[in-house]
């Protein structure tokens, strides 16, 4: 393995490697000799892993290689902060664990930690959606991505949909949608349902009673609020305990997917005005006064969160001239 990733480096000019592995640090002892070859003899390499590593795995010796051999980021597959839903998915991390495992990684505070996390399991309440934003709160890592369950067929969730009447079983009405707002047309969605269908938006997605089951609209909005308000209004890399730089190079490599997302620009703002970058500051700003002129969408999520407006250096009077 060590040679074919040589190769990529010394004849194809590759820097970086994204391992797809599923379970890379299956072996430990074969995972730290790997880690120890790459750091002595491809020294210059960085490495990623989107597909993610499983937090139990993960030592102290096998944490300080991975580090030394080049890693810059990795995500780690929580799935959900409530112990229910956690045996019910069969996850081998527990939260006592994850919440070591955070110990862990804080000794290495120049790595890019991600959770993922999934909301909408079936007859899942609400109650046990905030356990996981709760959780997502505690554990303070450097992104957190909430997703919306979707069933694939063939898998264990999908036949307990299937027994549970969930319609996102059902082959004619099946969306496989993620992440609604890369499927949204501009990445708008959600605010202009039925009247007669009501859902909550913004905060007021945080007063729906524990113990409901939200619908497949409602799911949407939880979905929107967990994600804006975990990475960007409550990040840590925002506060003086964190780093903006860090959080900067991630908000950056990703921001090409999301041209018209008022959120994602705000948050570049308040980046770059945390960094002392000024002329980059002013560009986005100027950027998100152009999204939120064009977007009756984005001046309707900026009611919800000001806080937008506050980090794109925007005057609630401005926003309301823009939207007029």
């Amino acid at each position: 393995m060590v040679d074919e990733i040589k190769y990529l480096y010394k004849e194809k000019g590759i820097r970086q490697i994204d391992w797809l592995d599923d379970d890379l640090l299956w072996d430990p002892a074969r995972a730290v000799e790997m880690f120890k070859l790459m750091a002595a003899e491809i020294p210059d390499l960085e490495w990623i892993s989107n597909n993610g590593l499983i937090a139990s795995a993960i030592t102290d010796e096998i944490m300080e290689w991975m580090v030394r051999s080049g890693m810059r980021a990795f995500k780690i597959g929580i799935e959900t902060g409530n112990d229910e839903m956690l045996h019910k998915v069969k996850k081998p991390a527990t939260k006592p664990k994850l919440r070591v495992a955070r110990e862990r990684f804080l000794k290495f505070p120049e790595v890019f930690v991600s959770a993922n996390f999934i909301i909408g399991f079936p007859r899942e309440i609400f109650g046990q959606m905030m356990d996981s934003f709760d959780f997502a709160d505690e554990l303070k890592w450097d992104w957190s991505s909430f997703y919306i369950c979707q069933p694939l067929k063939g898998t264990e969730i999908f036949s307990a949909f299937q027994e549970l009447g969930d319609e996102r079983a059902e082959v004619e009405s099946y969306d496989k949608t993620l992440n609604p707002g890369r499927s949204a047309a501009r990445g708008e969605f959600g605010y202009f349902f039925d009247k007669k269908n009501p859902v909550a938006t913004g905060r007021a997605v945080f007063d729906l009673p524990r113990d409901s089951v939200p619908s497949q609209d409602q799911l949407k909005e939880i979905w929107f609020t967990f994600n804006l308000v975990a990475n960007f209004i409550n990040n840590i890399n925002f506060t003086p305990a964190g780093r903006p730089e860090k959080l900067m190079k991630w908000l950056r490599s990703i921001a090409y997917a999301y041209p018209y997302d008022a959120s994602m620009v705000s948050a570049l703002c308040r980046g770059y005005r945390l960094m002392g970058d000024e002329k980059n500051f002013r560009l986005s700003r100027e950027k998100f006064i152009q999204i939120l002129s064009d977007s009756r969408y984005w001046q309707m999520r900026t009611r919800d969160f000001p806080e937008l407006l506050e980090y794109a250096g925007v005057s609630e009077s401005k926003a309301l001239r823009l939207s007029s």
